[in-house]
C-alpha cells in the first residue's frame, strides 16, 4: 500500500524540527536562526509554533545557546503557549506496551 505523503504544514514543522535538532549543540546559532527564517518563508505561525515546542522540550544546559538565540530572535512572534506545551510533552509519562502482553 503507498504511503501519503506530509501535508505541507507538517512538512515545514518536520523540516523545522530537523534544523533545530542536529544543531542543538551549536555554540553558533546565528547561521541556525537564518536557515530557520529561509525555510520557514512567511509562514510564522508553524515557525512560531516549532520553535516554542523545541524550546520548552529541549532546553537544558546543553541546549541554551540555541535555546536563547531562539528566544531572541522569534520571541516576538508570542512563543510562550508553545514553550508551555513542549514543556508538557517532555513531562508527559512514556508511553509503553508493558503490563499488556498476554499469555
Amino acid at each position: 500500500m503507498p504511503s501519503q505523503p506530509l501535508d505541507p504544514d507538517t512538512a515545514l514543522d518536520v523540516r523545522l524540527s530537523a534544523i533545530m535538532g542536529r544543531n542543538r549543540f551549536t555554540k553558533e546559532p546565528g547561521p541556525v536562526v537564518a536557515e530557520l527564517i529561509e525555510a520557514a518563508g512567511e509562514r510564522t505561525e508553524i515557525l512560531r509554533s516549532a520553535v516554542g515546542r523545541w524550546i520548552g522540550s529541549r532546553e537544558d544546559r546543553y541546549t541554551v545557546t540555541l535555546a536563547t538565540a531562539l528566544r531572541e530572535a522569534f520571541g516576538h512572534l508570542g512563543l510562550e503557549d508553545a514553550i508551555r506545551l513542549g514543556q508538557e510533552r517532555a513531562a508527559a509519562p512514556v508511553h509503553t506496551s508493558q503490563g499488556f502482553h498476554r499469555d
